[in-house]
C-alpha cells in the first residue's frame, strides 16, 4: 500500500451484505461525493445519497473526511442501521460486550452450517465481544475451526489442544533443478520416527529449558491431521516489494512446514478442563497468569519443533552450506534453512478492536486456525490438489480481528471423507509427490475434502495476491484442428482424414458446429459454392458464400450441391489461434468431400478466393425486426471487458472478474429473495433485469481487433450493428456474436424469467472470469405462474459436487 494512502472500508448500511475497500489520499480531502461515486460503482447502486459515519452521524457534501476514519456507511435513504449488528439469539452474557458481532468472511465460499451454529453459540459466551468466522470455517469437535474470537478474558478451549501450531516459511536453495518429485520422495520417508539427535540441546538453543515428556517422542515430527512439510517453486509474483521484503523470489525453492506443540498442547489443556470442560479466565486473575506461561511455552516449543522438521529435512536431502548460500563461501557443512516467516494460528493475543458503536479496547484475540494479519506477509497453503499461496493483509484489523485463514478449510469432516475407502495415489494433480505411508490419512487429507479460499478473502478486501506456489496460462494453443475427430499435426504421421460421401446431383446439408476453446476457422469447399440457410437455430434467408469463418460456439447450416465433375475436393477449415505452436499447422485442418465412384485418393484440388461471409447480411426468415423497432431500448447496457493486471491471469467486464458463487444464482433468488443487484457479490457480475423490456447491450471491442465470440444463454438476440450501419428492420438473429475492434449493439426482450448467461466463448477466458449473469425477471421467478420451491435436495448439490474428484467436475 503506498505510504500517502490509507484504507477506508465502505459498507452497504442497509444489512451489510457488500463492502469494498478504497485506498484515501493523505495529500488532499476526500470529497463525499468521490465516497459515494466509488460505492455506487462497486455496489452497482445509482440511488446511494447518504453517507453515515460510526455511530450514526451523517457525513455531509461540505465536510471533510477525517485522517482517524476508517469505515463509513452507505445508505439509499434508510435510517443508520449500525455497525454490524448480530444475529438475533447471540448476544453476549457479560455486561462489558453488550453487543457481539458474529461475522463469517466467506461469501464466495461454502461453509457448513453447523459451523456457523457452533460460532453462534461461542458468542453467548460469556466475555465474548466478537466471532469472526474465516473463509476457511469448519466445525470442530466442540467449537469451531477457523475462526478468530475477541473476548474480555481468556477461554483455553477456544484455542484447542494444539496451542502454538502454525506454519513457517523456509528457503532451500536458489535453484529447482535438484529438486526432482521423483527423486527426492524416498529420501523422507521415516521423517516421523522420533529425532535421534540431541533434543535438549537443540531447545536450549532457542531458550527452552523446561523439560516435558513429549521432547524426545514429539519434537521434530510433523504429526497426524492436516500436518505436513511442503517443499514448493515460487513461479508467480505479484508484489515484488512485499516478496523481496521477506526474500522470496521466482525459481527458488522453498519449504513450508506445518505443525504445533503435540501432545504438549493437549497436555495443557486437558490440565486447565478437569474441573471445567471450559473454563473462563477474566482479566488479571491469577489462572490467566498461570495459563499464559503455559501458553507461551507451548508455542515457543511448537516454533523449535519447526524449526528441527525442517532441518531434519535439510539433512535428509543431503543439503549443505553451498546449497543455500549464493555468496562466494563453498565451505560444505549441514545447514538450518534460513527462516522467512513463522506464523502461528493457534494462539491467544492482545488486540485493540472496536466492536458495534463502542470506543477501541484492548481485547484478547483467540484464534483457532486462523492466521494474524499484523505480522506482514502470512502463508495460506492449500490441499494436496492446490496451490500454496502468501498473501499480504490489507485493511486495519478490525473487521477481521486482525486475522486471515490459515489455509483450506475442509469442505467435509473427515468421517466423511473416510466413507470414500478408495486411496488417493501418491502422485497429485499437480505433479508433486505425496510421501504418506498411513493410508487412511491419505483417505481423509484427499483433495476434494477441502475447498480454496484465496478468493474470499480478495472479494472482501483483505489481501491481494503477493505470489503462489506455482503460475498457472489461462491460454493455451491447440496442438491440431480436427473436422470430425480426425486431423493432423505438423511434423505427424498421415492420419486418415474425414471422408465425406456424395452422389452426383444430390444436394447436401451441412451443419457446421466450432466446438474449439479457442481458435476460429474458415470454412470452405473446393470448388463448391455454401448456401446458408441457418445460423445458431434460427432460419435465415438463403445466403450463398465461397467460405465463412465460424468462431466457437457458432453453429451454421449450409446446402451444397454436388454437382461437379465426380473426384476428391478438400474440405478446408484453417483455424486462427492467435499464436502459434510447434504442432499446429492451420492449413492441416481439412477433410474430403468424395463423390462416388471416385477413387480413393486425397484430393488435388486448389482453393480459390471469393466471397466470404458477412454476418450483417443475414435476415432471419420468421419475425424480422428488432425488438422495439428504431425507438430507443428500455434499457441500455454498456458492457467493457479486458484483461486483468498481468494480462492472460484474468478477464474481466466493467472491471469486474467473474467467479462462480458458492451457491447458484437461482438459488439466491428463490431462497435467498435475491431480486436486486446489490444481493449479489461483486464477484458473481450479476445484473438484475426487468420483465418484459426491450434490453440493449452494447458490448465494446477490444482495442488489438481480437475478436471474442459472445455467447447468451435463454435468448436469441437480434444484431443491430456490429461494425456497419445500424441495422433495426432485419437484423441478423443468432445467440453467439463475435465482437471484434468495434462495438457490437444487440436487443433481445426479456421475456424468459431465469439467470441467464452471457460469457465468450474462448474457454479460457471463461475459466479467467470473462462473463456476466443476468438475473432476468426475479420477481417473475419468484411468484409468476411458472413459480418453483427449491426442495432440500437443490442446496446439497454443490457440496456434493464439490466432494467429487477434479476429474469428474
Amino acid at each position: 500500500m503506498p505510504s500517502n494512502t490509507r484504507p477506508l472500508t465502505i459498507i452497504l448500511n442497509a444489512n451489510h451484505s457488500k463492502r469494498t475497500i478504497y485506498l484515501l489520499s493523505l495529500d488532499a480531502p476526500t470529497p463525499h461525493s468521490l465516497i459515494l461515486a466509488e460505492a455506487r460503482n462497486k455496489f452497482r447502486l445509482k440511488s446511494l445519497s447518504q453517507i453515515y459515519l460510526k455511530g450514526g452521524a451523517l457525513f455531509s457534501p461540505d465536510q471533510t473526511l477525517h485522517i482517524d476514519v476508517r469505515e463509513v456507511w452507505v445508505s439509499k435513504g434508510e435510517p443508520y442501521v449500525g455497525k454490524d449488528a448480530p444475529a438475533p439469539g447471540v448476544m453476549g452474557a457479560n455486561a462489558a460486550s453488550p453487543e457481539v458481532r458474529v461475522d463469517v468472511i466467506a461469501e464466495e465460499s461454502y461453509v457448513d452450517p453447523e459451523a456457523v451454529k457452533q460460532l453462534k453459540a461461542v458468542a453467548r459466551l460469556e466475555g465474548v465481544a466478537a466471532a469472526i468466522g474465516m473463509p476457511d470455517l469448519h466445525p470442530g469437535n466442540r467449537f469451531p475451526i477457523g475462526c478468530a474470537i475477541a473476548a474480555h478474558g481468556v477461554y483455553p478451549a477456544l484455542i484447542g489442544t494444539d496451542v502454538g501450531c502454525g506454519i513457517a516459511l523456509y528457503r532451500l536453495a536458489a535453484t529447482p533443478s535438484r529438486f526432482l518429485p521423483s527423486k527426492i520422495a524416498s529420501r523422507l520417508r521415516g521423517l516421523d520416527d522420533p529425532w535421534d539427535g540431541d533434543v535438549p540441546a537443540w531447545l536450549a538453543e532457542r531458550g527452552i529449558l523446561k523439560e516435558s515428556e513429549f521432547d524426545k517422542p514429539s519434537l521434530g515430527t510433523v504429526g497426524a491431521g492436516n500436518h505436513f512439510a511442503e517443499i514448493c517453486v515460487v513461479e508467480e509474483v505479484k508484489d515484488d516489494e512485499a516478496c523481496e521484503r521477506i526474500g522470496v523470489r521466482n525459481g527458488v525453492v522453498y519449504l513450508l512446514v506445518h505443525t504445533g506443540s503435540r501432545g504438549l498442547g493437549k497436555s495443557i489443556l486437558e490440565a486447565h478442563s478437569q474441573a471445567n470442560p471450559n473454563p473462563f479466565y477474566p482479566e488479571g486473575s491469577p489462572e490467566l497468569s498461570a495459563y499464559l506461561g503455559e501458553h507461551d511455552y507451548a508455542v515457543q516449543w511448537a516454533v523449535a519443533n519447526r524449526d528441527l522438521v525442517a532441518y531434519r529435512i535439510a539433512s535428509c536431502l543431503g543439503l549443505t552450506l553451498e546449497d543455500n548460500d549464493e555468496t562466494e563461501d563453498t565451505e560444505s557443512r549441514p545447514i538450518m534453512p534460513e527462516k522467512l516467516i513463522d506464523v502461528t494460528h493457534n494462539s491467544v493475543t492482545r488486540h485493540t478492536l472496536s466492536v458495534g458503536d463502542q470506543e477501541a479496547q484492548d481485547l484478547w484475540v483467540h484464534r483457532k486456525g486462523a492466521a494474524p494479519a499484523d505480522m506482514g506477509v502470512a502463508p495460506c497453503p492449500g490441499s494436496r490438489g492446490d496451490f500454496s499461496w502468501l498473501l499480504q493483509p490489507l485493511g486495519d484489523g478490525n473487521d477481521n480481528a486482525h486475522s486471515l485463514a490459515h489455509g483450506a478449510g475442509r469442505l467435509h469432516p473427515r468421517g466423511a471423507a473416510t466413507l470414500r475407502k478408495n486411496v488417493p495415489g501418491s502422485t497429485t494433480s499437480l505433479g508433486s509427490e505425496v510421501v504418506c505411508t498411513d493410508s487412511a490419512l491419505m483417505i481423509e487429507e484427499r483433495p476434494e475434502a477441502y475447498k480454496g479460499v484465496v478468493d474470499c478473502h480478495t472479494t472482501f478486501g483483505l489481501v491481494p495476491y503477493p505470489c503462489s506456489g506455482a503460475g498457472r496460462s489461462l491460454f493455451y494453443v491447440p496442438d491440431s484442428g480436427l473436422i470430425n475427430g480426425r486431423g493432423r499435426y505438423r511434423g505427424g504421421p498421415a492420419a486418415p482424414w474425414s471422408v465425406f460421401t456424395v452422389q452426383k446431383g444430390k444436394r447436401y446439408r451441412f451443419r457446421v458446429v466450432n466446438n474449439s476453446a479457442l481458435g476460429y476457422y474458415t470454412f470452405q469447399i473446393d470448388g463448391h459454392p455454401l448456401k446458408i440457410i441457418e445460423a445458431d437455430g434460427i432460419a435465415h434467408q438463403p445466403y450463398t458464400v465461397n467460405s465463412l469463418d465460424i468462431h466457437p460456439g457458432e453453429r451454421y447450416s449450409i446446402v451444397v450441391e454436388a454437382n461437379q465433375t465426380i473426384a476428391n475436393y478438400w474440405i478446408r477449415a484453417p483455424i486462427t489461434a492467435r499464436r502459434s505452436s510447434s504442432t499446429l499447422d492451420p492449413e492441416l485442418v481439412k477433410a474430403v468431400l468424395r463423390y462416388e465412384g471416385a477413387p480413393s485418393q486425397d484430393p488435388t484440388t486448389s482453393t480459390s478466393s471469393g466471397l466470404k461471409l458477412d454476418q450483417n447480411l443475414l435476415k432471419p426468415v420468421e419475425n424480422p425486426g428488432a425488438p422495439g423497432g428504431s425507438a430507443p431500448a428500455d434499457v441500455v447496457i454498456d458492457l467493457k471487458y479486458g484483461g486483468v493486471s498481468g494480462g492472460v491471469t484474468g478477464w474481466q467486464v466493467n472491471d469486474s472478474q467473474y467467479k462462480s458463487p458458492g451457491l447458484p444464482t437461482l438459488l439466491k433468488i428463490l431462497s435467498n429473495n435475491a431480486t436486486t443487484n446489490a444481493d449479489f457479490a461483486r464477484s458473481e457480475n450479476t445484473i438484475v433485469l426487468p420483465y418484459n423490456k426491450v434490453i440493449e447491450l452494447q458490448i465494446h471491442g477490444s482495442s488489438n481487433g481480437f475478436f471474442h465470440p459472445w455467447h447468451l444463454h435463454g435468448h436469441a438476440f437480434d444484431i443491430i450493428q456490429n461494425g456497419g450501419a445500424v441495422n433495426y428492420v432485419n437484423p441478423p438473429r443468432k445467440d453467439v456474436v463475435p465482437v471484434g475492434g468495434s462495438t457490437a449493439r444487440i436487443r433481445f426482450r426479456t421475456d424468459n424469467p431465469g439467470p441467464w448467461f452471457l460469457h465468450c466463448h474462448i474457454d479460457w477466458h471463461l475459466e479467467a472470469g470473462l462473463a456476466v449473469v443476468f438475473a432476468e425477471a426475479p420477481n417473475e421467478q419468484r411468484n409468476g405462474p411458472l413459480a418453483i420451491q427449491p426442495s432440500p435436495g437443490w442446496t446439497e448439490l454443490c457440496p456434493k459436487y464439490a466432494a467429487l474428484p477434479p476429474a469428474l467436475q
